[in-house]
């Protein structure tokens, strides 16, 4: 009985408090994980997003550069043109160019402003880039 009192052994109280502490200190550490890796998509997506959008500024304003070289381009529509959608990184993306309204010092330079816009696939805006295409070509 002697030998009983002496034992220097954990008690139950103390080995679940040291649980609960442990847990608790782990699922901090853990929920910080979960929001540097949801961060981390995030940021990959924009960064795509705004890759994307240049690569469809190019290709928009070389092709209509190419178009106005034969065709008379003082009167582009100003619509939107949805493009279809851009399977990229195990995602879809989807880009809109949309011609936008000419100042006057624009017109005169022969420059239309125009715009893409590049949303994820629930169509939510992840960036726009704006730029400008030489319709006044003298090639």
């Amino acid at each position: 009985m002697n030998n009983l009192k002496n034992n220097q052994a954990f008690t139950l109280i103390e080995v679940l408090t040291s649980i609960t502490i442990l847990g608790i200190v782990l699922t901090i550490f853990l929920s910080f994980f979960y929001n540097a890796i949801t961060f981390s998509t995030k940021t990959e997506d924009k960064l795509t997003a705004i890759n994307l959008a240049e690569q469809e500024l190019y290709e928009v304003t070389n092709s209509l550069e190419t178009y106005c070289k034969t065709n008379d381009c003082q009167t582009i529509p100003v619509d939107k043109y949805i493009r279809p959608s851009i399977p990229l990184n195990h995602k879809n993306y989807l880009s809109t160019v949309t011609p936008l309204s000419q100042s006057r010092q624009e017109s005169s330079l022969g420059l239309l402003p125009i715009s893409i816009r590049i949303d994820s696939e629930d169509h939510k805006e992840l960036t726009i880039a704006y730029g400008y295409v030489d319709v006044n070509l003298n090639n």
